[in-house]
């Protein structure tokens, strides 16, 4: 498995809060960074990529969307590009070429 993950993109991922809002106060926070996932199961390889806030939309986390939306990070609320997409692939291990 390979993991390209920011630590605001854990912190969604956990759902924790706390940490979620101490990594938002960072001016130099880039919160557009796209994350990958690379899991395997059953003989296909799925690549998950997303932002996190699409993370936080994605497992329905109110509380942590509102965070990246709130006028306590109004710097930040401008910052969130909202068109961007996320991507799930799945891939055949065993392709013949």
């Amino acid at each position: 498995m390979l993991l390209y993950q920011t630590a605001l993109y854990l912190a969604v991922e956990k759902g924790n809060l706390e940490m979620v809002k101490l990594l938002l106060t960072n001016e130099k926070i880039d919160v557009n960074i796209v994350c990958t996932l690379n899991k395997k199961k059953e003989g296909k390889k799925k690549i998950i990529e997303m932002t996190p806030i699409q993370l936080a939309l994605y497992n329905n986390n109110e509380k942590i969307v509102h965070l990246f939306l709130s006028n306590n990070y109004s710097a930040l609320s401008h910052k969130v590009d909202v068109n961007l997409m996320a991507t799930e692939v799945f891939i055949e291990d065993d392709i013949d070429a």
